[in-house]
């Protein structure tokens, strides 16, 4: 058999030297309609059976002396949340564990080494290692409409209570908490004396349900209170 010149721009490779999956841009020694043609240089996507067993349809192979810089689609298919979505031309040599390849509309799982997806697919999907679920989905929800544009139920309410406040804190003070010149330190010592406040009246509410419901030593204490006011009640009335 005679050994064919490559085009301008090609080199001869033989099929037995390609190990792996044929070269991208290569172009294959091949029938390109049938057996019975007279062989010629064909693109390899024209030829797809030859990437399952590269070298073992056809004798060589010519592939691009200076490798092309690859062309990437700017948009693609929306890969699975927790992956980076990959042309076939950015992919390494070794395919990544977990990878996922694009083909008739759905992503599907790939093996280590899979020839046929490159045959197949332009789209790949790789693992985000920094991919943060709650971020993911943080951003999914701000990222759809409100289903209301106005504040309802106990929103509302928190809403006119503060609506309420401030119209109450002009009037005294004559300015709005924005525009109040209070040095830093003036604010803090402010928020700390209502949150001393706040812990009194927190308490006060817990002792009055404690009474009201008769809370445990408390209530105790009050019976044994009662039993010996009964006592003395008793002892002053009994005859000397």
């Amino acid at each position: 058999m005679t050994t064919p010149t490559p085009p301008a721009g090609y080199k001869l490779v033989k099929g037995e030297d390609i190990k792996d999956r044929v070269p991208e841009g290569a172009l294959i020694w091949s029938s390109s309609q049938s057996l019975e043609d007279e062989p010629e240089w064909v693109s390899s996507g024209r030829v797809c059976m030859s990437l399952y067993a590269p070298g073992q349809l056809t004798a060589h192979y010519a592939i691009p002396e200076t490798k092309p810089e690859p062309v990437i689609p700017e948009i693609g298919p929306q890969p699975p949340n927790g992956y980076i979505l990959k042309h076939k031309s950015e992919m390494p040599e070794e395919l990544p564990n977990g990878y996922l390849f694009f083909y008739y509309g759905n992503w599907h799982p790939g093996s280590s080494r899979h020839l046929a997806n490159f045959a197949f697919s332009q789209w790949f999907a790789i693992k985000n290692e920094n991919h943060n679920p709650v971020a993911e989905m943080r951003r999914e929800v701000l990222s759809k409409d409100p289903i209301e544009t106005e504040p309802s139920g106990v929103e509302a309410e928190v809403c006119r209570d503060i609506s309420e406040r401030q119209r109450k804190g002009v009037a005294k003070y004559g300015t709005t908490v924005a525009e109040n010149p209070l040095e830093l330190r003036e604010w803090l010592q402010h928020a700390y004396e209502e949150t001393l406040d706040k812990a009194i009246y927190l308490k006060r509410a817990i002792w009055q349900l404690s009474k009201e419901n008769g809370d445990g030593l408390e209530r105790a204490i009050e019976l044994l209170r009662e039993e010996k006011r009964k006592r003395d009640s008793a002892g002053a009335t009994s005859p000397a």
